[in-house]
């Protein structure tokens, strides 16, 4: 099985095998019943015409994630992923119930899927139920435990509960799977609460570099200096930070 929906740009090479096949096809056809060379050109331009026809209409529903949900659902309502997605979509453009809805037929589909139990979780983090939260992302990560997301949606829960320590652990899990710079920079400021800056710095430097280009590592780079009071180091990051467009 394939990890994307339809994954159609996974079957190029193998549709390889398909050509070689039709070709061989032809070819007996050809040699059995004597027919003229033309005759299987314009069988082959027959084929070609109807795959690019296809194609053409297929590139439609590839215009925007909207039209090709809207497709995939129409033809496969029993796919999890489809289900998931558009449910998680309509909720961030605030269809709470409809995307609600969604999340249920993907959850009748595949019960247990870790990513769909964090799912929930934020949901229930944005509604604040952060207990209930808290405990989903637990499941989704006992269940699976290189679930990024959960790692991060509950290291980010316990930053907003000031529990800094536990907020580090598991951002730094989630960094240590893919690293990205919302959860290395909250990684950081974490330990800046912690009293411990120079964690944060050596994990920006370690995967982003000395000079990155997010605004939100850079400003991370320069408060977690001024805060060892290297202001030397910190002032050309703050100004950067500034001139990215951190005003504060």
């Amino acid at each position: 099985s394939v990890g994307t929906i339809m994954a159609e740009r996974l079957m190029y090479f193998s549709s390889f095998g398909f050509t070689l096949i039709t070709a061989y096809i032809l070819l007996e056809i050809r040699t059995r019943y004597k027919l003229q060379p033309s005759t299987i050109w314009i069988c082959l331009a027959i084929i070609l015409a109807l795959y690019g026809l296809r194609t053409v209409t297929r590139n439609e529903d590839w215009l925007s994630n909207d039209a090709l949900y809207a497709v995939n659902l129409k033809n496969h309502p029993e796919g999890f992923l489809t289900q998931l997605y558009w449910g998680t979509t309509l909720i961030g453009k605030n269809q709470i119930d409809e995307g609600k809805k969604h999340l249920a037929l993907a959850q009748a589909i595949y019960p247990n899927n870790p990513k769909l139990i964090t799912t929930f979780g934020a949901i229930a983090q944005q509604e604040g139920r952060t207990d209930e939260a808290e405990q989903l992302y637990k499941e989704a990560i006992s269940k699976y435990n290189l679930a990024i997301e959960a790692y991060s949606r509950l290291g980010y829960l316990y930053f907003t509960q000031a529990k800094y320590e536990e907020a580090a652990d598991n951002l730094l899990t989630a960094i240590r799977l893919y690293p990205n710079p919302p959860d290395v920079s909250y990684y950081a400021r974490s330990q800046i609460q912690l009293k411990a800056p120079e964690k944060g710095i050596a994990v920006i430097h370690t995967y982003f570099g000395y000079n990155p280009d997010d605004i939100e590592l850079v400003s991370a780079l320069g408060y977690s200096y001024y805060i060892k009071e290297d202001y030397q180091t910190a002032l050309p990051y703050l100004v950067r930070a500034q001139t990215l467009g951190n005003i504060n």
